[in-house]
């Protein structure tokens, strides 16, 4: 039997917007058997439909030569952005040396443009560090070292927050805990 399969934008009030993908598949089930199909849409198709509310229903409708009525399915994806890590190294003493390592891989097959990366920590750092980063290609990793002395004792927050082109606040943290 065949499977439509289509995918939706959605708006922030979760009223579908536009149809930007769809499939038909034959699938081979047995009657009162459940089958599970996986699918993957390929970045290119939604780049322009659903990055601002990061949000698609996928539904799948058919309607087996066996029985009278059609079935459907359908779900929401809510599209996650990538992975930010920061890592601090050095001794957390006050007025010393330490160094923070910002790591952010890109997942995507095209490259991410208009980079910035942003480093902010109540004292450990006296005023925001921003940074442009070189364009990250696709399926590549940047590192970004960003060398500090905190001045202030206590538990401590130091924030990384990468947004570029595609992706806007992904943010990381690591707590940093300053002695004397």
């Amino acid at each position: 039997m065949t499977v439509n399969i289509n995918a939706d934008s959605m708006c922030y009030n979760g009223v579908c917007a536009e149809d930007f993908w769809s499939e038909n598949r034959d699938v081979e089930v047995q009657p009162h058997k459940e089958v599970k199909i996986s699918i993957l849409i390929p970045y290119s198709k939604y780049k322009d439909h659903v990055l601002e509310s990061k949000t698609m229903r996928v539904e799948a409708l058919t309607k087996p030569p066996w029985s009278s009525k059609g079935f459907h399915t359908s779900k929401n994806v809510i599209l996650s952005s990538p992975a930010l890590s920061l890592q601090v190294f050095g001794m957390p003493f006050l007025f010393a040396d330490m160094e923070a390592e910002v790591v952010m891989e890109n997942p995507l097959d095209e490259p991410l443009t208009d980079c910035v990366l942003t480093l902010t920590g109540p004292g450990l750092l006296r005023s925001p560090r921003v940074s442009r980063v070189a364009n990250i290609g696709p399926k590549t990793v940047m590192r970004a070292q960003i060398s500090f002395e905190p001045f202030k004792m206590g538990k401590m927050v130091l924030v990384a927050n990468f947004k570029c082109n595609l992706f806007k606040d992904i943010k990381a943290y690591s707590t940093v805990n300053v002695v004397f």
